[in-house]
């Protein structure tokens, strides 16, 4: 199994792909599961009230996508965040991070935990994305599954764009591939010049933590 991740050039969104492999001569199921914290504010507005800025998102389902709401905002660029996990089993979903199983346990002891049983889609106390399904892997067999997430300014949009995603997912990581090597080439950066850039500029504009220069590829 390897996690793919590519940006979509058609839309305000992301899309992750997770092909997984069996090489056992018996049949192999597996947990996959989804986790992530919910924003729809700006930084600055997120980090001045946080408690405010959670208590104004709702949560709804339609059309199999998974919808974030943020009620009275001006951040009309990101009013609603949608996502999907896509593949073979159908997922199950928790939208409150207060509920979500494995909460306040290490890592180890999340993993232990049984799988959401209960779908929980309602107005969050701490807006959160977890998806967790159930993979069957036939022996010798494969399977892939997909996770989409993206903004939107209004929810026919969100439903729109999750529908166009959903019918070119293999199709986003061509485009994606293409459209990056010919901003490189058009900059005349090589690709670990621009990976030292991005992680200067997610230090300097978001405050993420500092690397080393040797783990840099191509910072030499």
């Amino acid at each position: 199994a390897k996690l793919e991740c590519c940006g979509s050039p058609q839309h305000n969104a992301e899309v992750r792909r997770l092909p997984l492999s069996n090489a056992a001569p018996e049949a192999r199921e597996l947990e996959v599961g989804v986790f992530a914290e919910v924003c729809l504010e700006t930084q600055r507005r997120d980090m001045a009230h946080p408690g405010f800025v959670k208590l104004t998102v709702n949560a709804s389902m339609e059309d199999d996508v998974l919808l974030f709401e943020k009620r009275a905002s001006d951040a009309k660029d990101f009013k609603y965040l949608y996502c999907m996990l896509l593949g073979p089993s159908k997922a199950r979903w928790c939208t409150d991070r207060l509920v979500m199983p494995g909460r306040g346990k290490s890592v180890t002891e999340a993993l232990l935990q049984p799988i959401l049983g209960r779908e929980s889609i309602e107005s969050p106390v701490e807006p959160g994305i977890c998806a967790r399904v159930n993979a069957a892997v036939k022996a010798g067999g494969a399977a892939q599954y997909y996770f989409v997430m993206g903004y939107a300014p209004t929810k026919k949009q969100a439903l729109m764009d999750a529908q166009e995603l959903k019918a070119e997912l293999d199709a986003s990581f061509d485009l994606a591939w293409a459209h990056a090597n010919s901003a490189l080439r058009f900059a005349g950066l090589t690709r670990g010049k621009a990976e030292l850039f991005e992680r200067m500029a997610g230090k300097l504009l978001l405050g993420l933590p500092q690397k080393r220069t040797d783990e840099l590829p191509g910072a030499a």
